[in-house]
């Protein structure tokens, strides 16, 4: 009997860090945003963007964006993919050409999801927040504690009472790419605002869920996020971030841009995005990095 009882136990030990095991392989979240565009009294075409590592798990088949307010009861709404969504995002500029996995190589490969839906909310309101959390971040990350115990959490706000009509901002440029060590680079995030409005941007904490920060590693912060032999600056006026990698190293970091019209603040979309320090790099000048997002229309 007891030797029964030890091989059940040995046999559900196996079957426990096995299934371990799959699930920190399958960490996969590498970031998001979410912004909406209007199209009628109280309804909002959203669009979450999110980015998955091609070595985890498959993107998820839709995608539930909660919204809540202070003035009316929260909800949820799914959103689908658009068709011939899920492309490999371009290479970075920075460093040499490879198979990635998502091709069947061994490269760092990612890609985008789209996925979009229009919501009706109840009513107008200031203080509007919709919300996308899915588990779970990519376990390579090196600048947080026990990473993929973490969520990729991103929102977005929105002031519909004193701004009926407005659409959020949006970001031309992909937030996933690849840097190498000891090169200065200046990564452009590329937002505009169909409204016209001013945009502000700072780096910003990353979150499991709302306002619950993630674990960072000693050193590493929301304004160092990653390790950097000049400061790390987020360029207040066109969100261009700047630094010079100084470890090989997988880092996340958080930008919130935020809208205002005539001095009030309209709304704020808040992106995750992760950044990868690699060795070898193409050339030594500092480079300048727009990566495009060939699948971005704007508002």
């Amino acid at each position: 009997m007891m030797k029964k009882v030890l091989t059940l136990v040995t046999a559900l030990t196996f079957a426990v860090l096995a299934f371990t095991t799959s699930e920190t392989r399958a960490s996969h979240a590498v970031g998001a945003d979410i912004t909406y565009q209007y199209v009628g009294p109280n309804q909002f075409l959203l669009t979450l963007r999110l980015y998955r590592d091609c070595f985890g798990i498959p993107a998820p088949s839709s995608a539930i964006i909660d919204y809540s307010s202070s003035c009316f009861p929260g909800g949820s709404i799914t959103l689908n993919p658009l068709p011939g969504t899920g492309q490999q995002i371009p290479n970075s500029p920075c460093v040499p050409t490879v198979t990635t996995t998502c091709n069947g190589g061994t490269g760092y490969g990612i890609q985008e999801w789209i996925y979009q839906g229009v919501v009706t909310l109840p009513g107008q309101c200031v203080d509007w927040r919709f919300a996308y959390n899915l588990c779970c971040r990519n376990d390579q990350i090196n600048t947080l504690i026990n990473p993929a115990s973490f969520n990729l959490y991103v929102s977005t706000t929105l002031d519909n009472f004193n701004f009926p009509t407005n659409s959020s901002p949006t970001f031309s440029n992909i937030p996933v790419t690849q840097f190498c060590i000891g090169n200065q680079f200046y990564y452009s995030q590329g937002a505009t605002d169909i409204d016209g409005d001013s945009l502000v941007f700072s780096l910003a904490i990353s979150e499991t869920n709302l306002n619950q920060s993630v674990t960072y590693a000693p050193g590493y912060s929301a304004t160092q996020p990653l390790a950097s032999s000049t400061p790390v600056v987020c360029n207040p006026t066109n969100g261009t971030i700047s630094f010079t990698p100084s470890l090989l190293q997988v880092g996340v970091m958080a930008v919130v841009c935020e809208e205002y019209r005539n001095g009030v603040k309209v709304g704020q979309v808040k992106r995750d995005m992760q950044m990868k320090v690699v060795s070898t790099c193409i050339g030594t000048a500092p480079f300048v990095v727009s990566p495009v997002d060939p699948n971005r229309n704007p508002n």
